[in-house]
């Protein structure tokens, strides 16, 4: 499945260490082949279309599935979820 990066997405990645961006390019990896990967603990939240997934313990990648690809949303830590709750309102 093809892969979309929105501009949030983009600037959190660059904020990113090196380590962080190998973790996060894992688990797009995972996530390009089959969303119910188990590795990537993916959890349906706020509407039916949207996602995120544990990148690690602390850190977050949020997603929208369409027909014809996925829109990487952001990629956080943890807290990430109450900035994007207030965003998806």
């Amino acid at each position: 499945m093809e892969l979309e990066r929105s501009d949030e997405f983009k600037a959190w990645y660059r904020r990113l260490t090196e380590k962080q961006q190998e973790q996060v390019d894992r688990k797009l990896r995972f996530l390009a082949q089959d969303y119910r990967h188990p590795s990537l603990e993916a959890t349906k939240w706020a509407d039916p279309n949207h996602f995120y997934c544990k990148i690690s313990r602390g850190w977050r990648l949020f997603y929208d599935i369409y027909p014809r690809h996925y829109e990487l949303i952001s990629v956080g830590p943890h807290d990430i979820e109450k900035t994007e709750k207030r965003r998806r309102r």
